[in-house]
């Protein structure tokens, strides 16, 4: 059963496109029945995303920017902020930031998030900001020192003396300074299972410390209300724990909405779609009374089959039967070197028209 206020938006990349062009788009999607639009511009480019937040307003439109760790606005990216960077597990420095470092979000994320609420939040299209891929494996997999030094602050005060550690992971660690972060985990063996128990959890406990530095940050520069969405893809719902601490109730319960997509494929559907109703359950379970937003592709990488409008529709409809309160497709048009430049909505107008129509009677 479809929610009575569920309702429909895109995924837009400003990049490589000019107003003309994104006026026309706005015009069509408006028209087509979707009220949403995440917008993107990988340069942050505030000027440039003022002149598309007029014409949203102009075509109804309400938007949310989204902020990708991966893509930090270029005053971050000088040699003084290499320290700041997140560390491989071979010890090769990654060219993301590193969103658990407290120096870092003071340094690097703070600043960005205040000047996005300043620049962007009075304008009347503006509806809040949309965290993507906050979970991602390549953005935030770290091994650096100050993470060894945070987890074991966190060990110190969980376990208090050495001693008691090595019992319970069966090491023989001499001092608090020869504890590492563990590197691998084997599942068979119970002290290992505990290793990596006290890895997670530590990390879960810096993501509630980021997620509480990254809304203040909105908070305190607003002049109106400010929707903060957390988000990420299938894969980190269902693995983000192993991968980087994970998803807790606690920290989606700091947001004011929780979303996740399929934008990484089709290829990860079933042909029943039973995958969309384990990970909404899991979804829903995890953002309690959160609105919950789902993203669908509508793209495809040169050379693959495009989604058809058929099977984008049967999405939809699962998705509105697990009661979604909105629906996100990926991409209506994408940025130069995205893999969907080519295969994005904008440029499959026979899709758009029909997922439209759909949309027009559902809504």
């Amino acid at each position: 059963m479809t929610k009575k206020n569920t309702d429909f938006g895109f995924m837009y990349h400003t990049a490589g496109s000019n107003p003309r062009t994104w006026d026309d788009d706005f015009r069509t999607i408006s028209a087509g029945g979707f009220k949403h639009l995440v917008l993107w511009d990988k340069e942050n480019r505030f000027n440039s995303v003022l002149k598309a937040l007029d014409l949203c307003e102009k075509h109804a439109l309400r938007v949310h920017y989204l902020v990708n760790p991966r893509y930090l606005a270029q005053q971050f990216r000088g040699p003084k902020y290499l320290r700041h960077r997140c560390m491989g597990i071979d010890g090769a420095l990654s060219p993301y930031f590193n969103p658990l470092d407290r120096q870092t979000r003071k340094a690097v994320f703070v600043p960005y998030m205040e000047a996005i609420a300043a620049h962007l939040g009075p304008h009347k299209a503006f509806s809040g900001v949309f965290l993507d891929d906050t979970l991602d494996f390549e953005s935030i997999v770290s091994y650096s020192e100050s993470d060894a030094c945070r987890f074991r602050e966190f060990l110190r005060h969980r376990y208090g003396r050495i001693a008691r550690l090595n019992r319970r992971w069966n090491t023989n660690h001499r001092a608090w300074g020869d504890v590492l972060p563990p590197r691998i985990m084997l599942p068979w063996r119970k002290a290992w299972i505990r290793m990596w128990d006290d890895w997670c959890e530590a990390r879960q406990q810096w993501w509630i410390e980021w997620s509480r530095d990254m809304i203040s940050a909105v908070r305190r520069t607003e002049s109106k209300p400010t929707e903060i969405v957390l988000g990420d893809d299938w894969y980190s719902l269902r693995f983000g724990r192993d991968v980087a601490g994970g998803f807790t109730p606690r920290m989606v319960s700091l947001f004011d909405s929780f979303s996740f997509d399929y934008t990484a494929g089709l290829d990860y559907l079933d042909t029943r779609m039973t995958n969309i109703d384990r990970d909404m359950t899991m979804a829903k379970d995890l953002s309690g009374d959160k609105p919950l937003f789902v993203f669908l592709k509508t793209a495809s990488k040169p050379g693959r089959p495009f989604p058809g409008a058929k099977t984008v529709i049967a999405q939809t409809r699962r998705v509105l039967r697990n009661q979604a309160d909105r629906i996100y497709y990926y991409v209506y048009r994408a940025a130069p070197g995205n893999y969907a430049e080519e295969n994005c909505l904008a440029n499959r107008p026979d899709v758009f028209r029909r997922l439209s129509a759909f949309i027009r009677r559902t809504a």
